[in-house]
Formats: C-alpha cells, sequence, structure tokens
C-alpha cells in the first residue's frame, strides 16, 4: 500500500476517525491503520483523462511522496468513485503547489504542508489545526495553506467486514 494511503488512513483514524458504511450510520468509529486493507481493483482501467489528472497530481506531490506512478494508478483503481477521489487530490494539490512554489520552503515544511492538507481533506480547517502539532510551518502559514483547500470534509469510508 502507498505511503500516502497509509499516512491518509493513519491520520484520518486516529484523528477524526473514519465512517461507517453508509448503510449503517455516519457516526465516526477509530480503526487501526493495520487492521485496514485496499479493497479489490474496481475498474479495471481508467481513462486517459483519469490517468493525465493522476500524473498531473503525482508529479506535484512526488518529492514527498516517491510512489511510482503505475502504484498510484493502481491505488485509484480500487476506489469506487476514483473521480471522487481525483478531486480530492486535486484540491490539495492547488494549495501545496502554491505553498511550496515559494522560496525558503523547505522539505520538511513541505512534507508537514502535505501532512496537514491530507488531514484537512477529511476534516474542517478548524478541527485540523486544533489536532495538528506543527512543527516545521509556523500557525499563518499552516492557516494560509488550509484556506486554498476548497473542497468540503470528505472522511475516509470504511466498510466493515465483520466482527473486529
Amino acid at each position: 500500500m502507498r505511503k500516502v494511503l497509509q499516512a491518509v488512513m493513519l491520520l484520518s483514524a486516529f484523528l477524526f476517525g473514519c465512517r461507517k458504511s453508509p448503510k449503517e450510520n455516519s457516526q465516526s468509529i477509530k480503526v487501526e491503520p493495520e487492521k485496514l486493507v485496499p479493497g479489490p481493483i474496481v475498474h479495471e482501467e481508467l481513462t486517459e483523462i483519469q490517468k493525465s489528472r493522476i500524473t498531473a497530481v503525482q508529479k506535484a506531490f512526488s518529492e514527498v511522496d516517491p510512489t511510482p506512478l503505475g502504484k498510484w494508478m493502481e491505488d485509484f483503481q480500487r476506489d469506487r468513485d476514483p473521480d471522487r477521489e481525483i478531486e480530492i487530490w486535486e484540491a490539495m494539490a492547488e494549495p501545496f503547489t502554491a505553498f511550496t512554489s515559494q522560496s525558503g520552503i523547505t522539505l520538511d515544511m513541505k512534507k508537514e504542508a502535505f501532512s496537514l492538507l491530507l488531514s484537512r481533506s477529511g476534516s474542517p480547517s478548524t478541527e485540523t489545526l486544533k489536532s495538528f502539532d506543527l512543527t516545521a510551518l509556523s500557525p499563518q502559514q499552516a492557516q494560509d495553506l488550509l484556506d486554498g483547500f476548497m473542497l468540503d470534509p470528505k472522511p475516509i469510508t470504511v466498510t466493515p467486514k465483520g466482527p473486529n
């Protein structure tokens, strides 16, 4: 599994929880990341437009996530709705790219910006900032970064397979 997905699951599971299947309820629950397994390939092929969008996202995050493009593609093939997931990653890439294009931005700052945006993708900005321990970014930099993320939070949805 990609390091990015592990980071998303870790942050979402421990900081914000994961939603249960829509068949159950939308209550947040905590799930240990090591208990999560990737789902099966749902889409044998992605469209050329999807592949192009994924390539752009992978390029934007390549310095903080060195996962090969082929693995990115495979991971999106596992998503029930790859367009929704691509949209989330694009919404993260926009403020990330704007932030990292500034002079004086270190690799540690980039990594923290990436983690912050991953957290924000599943939780409102206020919750993200409250629960995030900033070490490389100033509070103002973090706020500015999150202000650039324009989508509503979309927590990871986990479908339980049986008793824990």
